[in-house]
């Protein structure tokens, strides 16, 4: 039996995208390599940091979200004397959290879809959902129930496949520019330290 709720005809339920698995495996995959990068940045943080990697993964374990993360990477950034002279990387960090906000409206989104069409996902942002919820009482028995539902609908969006292949081809894309940029930290560290008397390119 399906479970959730109906709006202008629109499924919002744990089945709702059923009909649109190549809607539903872009959500997955657009969640789980923005996981990725932000293991990546907590990386790139440790390498920064490896002479004293003890120190560093305390404090890392106190940056509570991605953005704290970004920014604490982005300080030592600036503080690096290679680094901090390619403008690139600080613009790359500042990608990862541009990024985190569109990721973010997919994961922390309601989803649905009509039953008659495979074209388009619709997403409801989760914190307008729970606070509708929250108030559907109270809003009906005061007669102002259609003004939340109003305004719930205003911010519905509407996602067809060629949205989400793009933002998921971005996140690749910020995926793999995070790697190079680990690698290549990882390859300073390797040098400084002898880890190896030479390193290719």
């Amino acid at each position: 039996m399906t479970i959730g709720f109906m709006m202008d005809d629109i499924y919002f339920s744990a089945d709702g995208l059923q009909h649109l698995p190549s809607h539903a495996a872009l959500i997955g995959e657009i969640i789980t390599s923005f996981s990725l990068i932000e293991g990546v940045v907590g990386g790139i943080y440790g390498m920064l940091r490896h002479q004293e990697i003890d120190q560093a993964l305390d404090d890392l374990n106190k940056l509570s979200s991605n953005h704290a993360r970004v920014q604490a990477v982005r300080k030592l950034i600036g503080d690096h004397a290679e680094l901090s002279k390619d403008a690139g990387n600080d613009a790359l960090m500042k990608r990862v959290l541009d990024y985190a906000e569109l990721r973010n409206k997919v994961a922390h989104g309601v989803w649905g879809a009509l039953r008659t069409d495979d074209k388009v996902a619709y997403r409801l942002p989760l914190k307008r959902w729970i606070s509708t919820v929250a108030v559907i009482i109270s809003a009906g028995t005061s007669g102002t129930f259609m003004d939340k539902i109003d305004a719930l609908k205003a911010e519905m969006e509407s996602y067809d496949l060629s949205a989400l292949v793009n933002l998921k081809s971005e996140g690749e894309k910020l995926l793999a520019d995070v790697f190079f940029l680990f690698n290549k930290v990882a390859k300073e560290n390797a040098k400084a330290d002898f880890w190896q008397e030479k390193l290719g390119d």
